[in-house]
């Protein structure tokens, strides 16, 4: 179970030492986010949110012999339409409760869906940015049906607010450009550490972030880089062994000796 208290004692990400004992049981954390383990979390305990949930996309349209998607069979779960849609409806009044008072909450999302999560935050008492975070991959993109549809070459962000949040300083474009160069070896869904870099700007070294939906961490190991305390968790088996991986990793560039508990 995720003990808030234990964060007050650890050092800052970053901080350099010659070795290290890192507490990945109070950190990284595996099963499902809005059903099993977040429900016993005690409220405001969280600085912000910033994660990439299932967009509720239909898999079924994705070719998956496209040479830039992978296999997206290992992800599929995690895509489902319907029940992505009753989650995100579950998810919004809990991750108002988890939020600290001033606390973020950035969501990457379907554009198709921005209305639909606007008019369930707002229910929850988040106040909503009525503009999204704009990505735009300057990288080629891959088109499924470009006899039919112009080919899609960006991603939105939702954000909320609860209560007075302020961002640390005035961010001056609602826009990011830049290739989609994440590691995305079994992940089509992975984004790049300069777009995560975009949407940490709501928070400040040192802050508590919760990523409910990790994955394989691209999402996390950016916030570690940021110098922010990140709490992943992540529901399906082989992504949290490959989320540890890439965390075990980070931490063991960061420091010559590391112990992981």
């Amino acid at each position: 179970m995720f003990r808030p208290e234990e964060l007050l004692s650890a050092d800052a990400p970053g901080t350099t030492k010659p070795e290290k004992e890192i507490d990945l049981s109070n950190s990284i954390f595996h099963g499902d986010s809005v059903y099993q383990l977040l429900p016993t979390w005690p409220d405001a305990c969280v600085d912000h949110i910033i994660t990439d949930p299932g967009y509720a996309i239909d898999m079924d349209n994705l070719d998956q012999q496209g040479v830039s998607l992978i296999n997206t069979d290992a992800i599929d779960e995690t895509h489902d339409v319907d029940q992505n849609l009753k989650m995100f409806t579950d998810m919004m009044p809990l991750f108002f409760r988890l939020l600290k008072e001033g606390g973020f909450c950035v969501l990457w999302c379907d554009a198709m869906h921005f209305r639909f999560l606007h008019d369930l935050a707002t229910t929850a008492g988040f106040k909503v940015q009525r503009w999204p975070l704009l990505w735009t991959k300057t990288s080629p993109c891959k088109n499924q049906m470009a006899h039919h549809n112009f080919t899609k070459d960006y991603e939105i962000a939702i954000v909320l607010r609860k209560g007075n949040a302020r961002l640390p300083s005035p961010v001056n474009t609602s826009r990011i450009m830049c290739p989609n160069d994440a590691d995305k070896t079994t992940n089509p869904f992975a984004k790049p550490f300069r777009a995560w870099e975009f949407v940490y700007q709501v928070s400040i070294p040192g802050q508590v972030i919760l990523e409910p939906f990790a994955g394989q961490g691209s999402g996390v190991v950016a916030g570690l880089k940021l110098d922010r305390r990140v709490l992943a968790i992540e529901k399906l088996e082989e992504q949290y062994n490959y989320l540890l991986k890439e965390v075990k990793e980070y931490w063991q560039g960061v420091f010559k000796n590391v112990k992981f508990v």
